[in-house]
């Protein structure tokens, strides 16, 4: 049974047709928790979420494209079709995580800061107040 659950868990139905509204839908059943979420009670997760949401942009421009078509399926993957489906499937997240969550830190601090630093360097603000 487990390798019926693998083999229906990996088709192209499953991902467009039950993955991606089960995670929107998951997505909406905690927004009532956040809504009501207090800083002052949890100082670690204010953190969590704060360095998250400074390297989101670059975890959206990162972890499907490069790392999930890129590393994982054409390079991964045909290392480790001998492999077991549940030993493939922990090892494939686990490494997708990290990886993209390294490539949006790397991505956010030698890219988008340097940018965001050099936009404000010659925004007209700032040519603005040294004219008055």
């Amino acid at each position: 049974s487990w390798k019926f659950l693998s083999i229906y868990f990996n088709t192209p139905f499953f991902k467009a047709n039950i993955n991606f509204p089960f995670f929107s839908i998951a997505i909406l059943c905690i927004i009532p928790f956040l809504s009501n979420y207090k800083i002052e009670n949890y100082k670690i997760h204010h953190k969590i979420i704060i360095n998250i949401s400074l390297i989101s942009y670059s975890l959206y421009l990162i972890h499907y494209s490069l790392v999930e078509k890129t590393i994982i399926k054409n390079i991964l993957h045909p290392h480790i079709e001998d492999w077991s489906t549940l030993n493939i499937y922990i090892f494939e997240n686990s490494l997708y995580w990290s990886l993209s969550f390294i490539g949006a830190f790397l991505s956010y601090k030698y890219f988008e800061i340097p940018t965001t630093n050099m936009r404000e360097y010659f925004s007209i603000k700032r040519h603005y107040k040294t004219i008055k």
